[in-house]
């Protein structure tokens, strides 16, 4: 019951996540406000984050449908809301890992679509992170786990610094930025300074693994679809250009890292063994 009762709490959390994202994302991209049509900019407040049902609404005034695919974020937020449930339980460690994983989906669904980081989700959710974690960690169980999360905040964030300084057009600022949130969390998940960076280190391996795996998914995507299938919106698709080679596939490297940092927290018992979050 306890899982299903957070399940649907994911689902609503995702209207508002996906409502949010969109509207991150075209702000960037054209000074969109607040639950607004992406058309016409009539408003449309708190009715377009109703979940599932919300994607539907046309808009009223201009006719306008968002596009059905965006129900996936509603679904997704859902699903990993009952996993973590499952996981955790009903323990207070819970709710800063809900947290989290908003926050990476939500830059995530910005990322596949802006190709870029969003400061105003990130820099937030980092603080709010900060926070939960100092508060729902101490005095008790998890009072050392503190440490690690910030070493691992830093670590990470400095393991990504290098290879940006050296190649950036391969691994770009706001995936550094974003090093900063995955470390904190990775690091907390275990009580010692030493397991946590164990755990950054696999979850780099696997985020670029991920990512390489999205290059290739989108590669093949572009070949089916066109060349406008998830293609950088900074960087239009000319008229009859054909897409790059496979192997030279730009992606967002977003996505990638955040599926790797949260698949190995999923599974830092089984590669670390002993006590931790999970």
């Amino acid at each position: 019951m306890f899982v299903a009762l957070v399940g649907v709490l994911g689902l609503l959390v995702g209207g508002l996540l996906r409502l949010v994202s969109e509207t991150v994302r075209d702000h960037d991209g054209g000074g969109r406000t607040w639950g607004t049509c992406a058309s016409c900019g009539d408003a449309h407040g708190l009715a377009s984050a109703i979940p599932v049902v919300g994607v539907r609404r046309a808009c009223s005034s201009c006719g306008h449908q968002p596009h059905p695919g965006r129900v996936v974020l509603d679904l997704t937020t859902a699903g990993v809301f009952a996993l973590l449930a499952y996981r955790v339980g009903a323990a207070w460690a819970l709710v800063p890992l809900l947290l989290f994983a908003s926050a990476l989906l939500a830059v995530s669904a910005v990322d596949l679509e802006r190709f870029r980081i969003p400061d105003r989700l990130l820099f937030p959710a980092l603080g709010a992170g900060i926070v939960l974690l100092a508060v729902f960690s101490g005095p008790g169980e998890w009072t050392g786990h503190l440490v690690p999360a910030v070493v691992g905040m830093l670590a990470y964030g400095v393991l990504l610094f290098i290879p940006n300084l050296i190649a950036p057009a391969m691994l770009g600022f706001g995936d550094v930025k974003l090093a900063l949130l995955l470390g904190l969390f990775l690091g907390w998940m275990r009580p010692t300074v030493a397991e946590g960076l164990v755990l950054i280190i696999w979850s780099l391996v696997a985020g670029m693994l991920f990512g390489v795996l999205s290059g290739i998914v989108v590669g093949i995507g572009r070949r089916v679809f066109g060349p406008t299938f998830l293609a950088d919106p900074d960087f239009p698709v000319a008229p009859g250009e054909d897409p790059p080679p496979i192997h030279r596939t730009a992606v967002p490297m977003g996505p990638g890292l955040a599926l790797g940092a949260f698949t190995v927290m999923l599974f830092s018992g089984s590669i670390l063994g002993g006590s931790g979050v999970f």
